[in-house]
């Protein structure tokens, strides 16, 4: 993103002064830790200097630059670097090698733009993934960056019971700004309710649950005659929230009005209606983080393996709505 608002030369600087912002810098050391040409380097520390981004002091023959922290829009700028170009993407790209990782953000002084020279990175994880590999893929980002990086993990359902008791660290983690690598800010907020205290009871409606089912096979078709796996995969996942929804209103319930993540609530209530278990649950809810990832972040970053087995999971999870709704029959 940076290379689209800023020259190559302005980005470099950027990255280098907002990553280390209690670093201080002149002309040469600028220029030999960006690899730019010195007039450019130049030009780029004066404009930055007059706009107060950058403070400068005279020492010497020397003009020192360093970040300056009371610029109204420091942490604007810190926060892109950050996120874009800078810690943020390093550590997320290493933790994108690992399977089990449902959410996934940095906080502390990272976040909060205070980092020093001697400062670490703190990560906190929740899902599966083991830690030895967690420590495996973060040691390869501590050499890229030169830095520490401290993970702290949890399992899902440890997180949700220390975010309901008010557990007073992560308390004031999630009080505090952090940074999202993997997952979205919305859902980890609600990752301590229960499953079903966001639904409300209503009449159950046949027709609509039939509705959203013949959507669902639609989407189906439309998955296996795509080209692209983002698109497989975008077509399977929105057949597994339409059976998701369908088992709601099939067995009278909505998600409230107003709640966030409604799609994140649609489908973990199927371990409550079809009687999916956690881990398919989880299976699921991975694809849907694959796919915001897709959107929003790069083009481009499902593999086909994994396109190929959303549309299987969708396909399962409408076998299992019909073998449930028989049942149901059976019972009624």
């Amino acid at each position: 993103m940076l290379h689209v608002l800023f020259s190559k030369t302005r980005k470099r600087i950027l990255e280098l002064f907002f990553t280390n912002p209690d670093g201080e810098f002149h002309l040469r050391e600028v220029v030999r830790c960006t690899g730019s040409g010195r007039g450019a380097v130049a030009s780029e520390l004066k404009t930055l200097s007059e706009a107060g981004i950058l403070t400068i002091e005279r020492r010497a023959n020397l003009a020192v630059y360093k970040a300056n922290r009371e610029c109204p829009v420091y942490a604007e700028i810190h926060g892109l670097v950050i996120k874009t170009s800078g810690i943020a993407d390093v550590v997320k790209s290493a933790l994108l090698e690992l399977e089990g990782v449902s959410f996934a953000f940095i906080f502390g002084s990272t976040s909060r733009g205070e980092m020093d020279r001697l400062s670490d990175v703190g990560v906190l994880i929740v899902g599966t993934a083991a830690i030895s590999e967690i420590f495996r893929v973060l040691s390869s980002a501590e050499k890229v960056l030169g830095r520490s990086v401290s993970p702290v993990v949890y399992t899902i359902d440890d997180f949700s019971k220390k975010v309901s008791e008010k557990n007073r660290f992560v308390t004031s983690v999630l009080e505090g700004p952090i940074i999202m690598l993997i997952g979205s800010e919305d859902e980890l907020g609600e990752s301590g309710s229960e499953h079903l205290d966001d639904l409300t009871s209503t009449l159950p409606d046949k027709d609509e649950a039939e509705e959203l089912i013949r959507v669902a096979e639609r989407e189906i078709t439309d998955a296996r005659s795509v080209f692209s796996s983002e698109g497989k995969l975008t077509h399977a996942y929105a057949a597994c929230l339409c059976v998701g929804r369908a088992a709601l209103v099939l067995s009278g319930y909505r998600v409230r009005s107003g709640v966030k993540s409604h799609h994140y609530k649609a489908i973990e209530s199927l371990e409550f209606t079809v009687g999916l278990t956690p881990d398919k649950i989880r299976e699921i809810q991975h694809y849907r983080q694959t796919r915001h990832q897709s959107i929003y972040d790069h083009a481009d970053t499902v593999s086909v393996g994994t396109a190929e087995s959303a549309l299987s999971a969708a396909e399962g999870l409408l076998s299992s709505f019909r073998q449930w709704q028989r049942d149901r029959s059976t019972r009624a």
